[in-house]
């Protein structure tokens, strides 16, 4: 029986496959119902995850078990289509570099390193590296690109360190390569 509070279940229009056998839900509620095998394939978290005893129950005769994820439907639309090579334009589904990093974080929380190499080469484009290549350095640190944080760090000499508006960004580095990118402009 459904509660009051419940809200209707809404199944994204691209990942809705009739045959799937597990239900991915967004933390805005967001329904992908897809073929566990591709993502068993493409992703460590979810071949350990759906290895384990019990992890394929279903709840009913004709509905798989729901996977709560703590991401948006925006990041597991994105997730998805790059994993399941359903058609990934990154200039229409990455409008901002928010977009990326999220997308970023998901594939390595969820160890899926083909999304990452093109996270890769998706911030190296001119529209994110010439537009904050401090974001394109912080992300190239944390992740070990160092081709694209030394690319990045030459770029930022443009940049202008004391706006406040930076100071969330500089604070993500440790104290290694933020000595490395203040000792470019020494």
């Amino acid at each position: 029986m459904e509660s009051v509070d419940e809200k209707p279940q809404v199944y994204h229009t691209d990942f809705s496959s009739s045959d799937g056998d597990i239900v991915l839900s967004s933390q805005d509620g967001t329904l992908f119902r897809v073929h566990s095998t591709l993502l068993r394939l493409t992703s460590g978290f979810f071949r350990e995850t759906l290895s384990l005893p019990g992890q394929q129950r279903e709840t009913d005769a004709n509905e798989p078990e729901v996977i709560r994820m703590d991401e948006s439907t925006r990041t597991i639309e994105s997730l998805l289509s790059i994993v399941l090579c359903t058609g990934f334009d990154p200039n229409s589904r990455l409008a901002t570099f928010d977009d990326v990093t999220d997308l970023l974080y998901a594939a390595e929380k969820y160890e899926i390193p083909g999304v990452t190499s093109i996270m890769r080469m998706v911030i190296m484009s001119p529209r994110f590296i010439q537009h904050d290549p401090l974001r394109v350095y912080t992300i190239s640190c944390r992740f070990g690109w160092s081709d694209e944080a030394k690319l990045a760090s030459t770029l930022t000499l443009s940049v202008d360190f004391s706006e406040k508006a930076l100071r969330q960004t500089l604070d993500t580095l440790d104290g290694q390569h933020l000595m490395a990118l203040l000792s470019l402009r020494w």
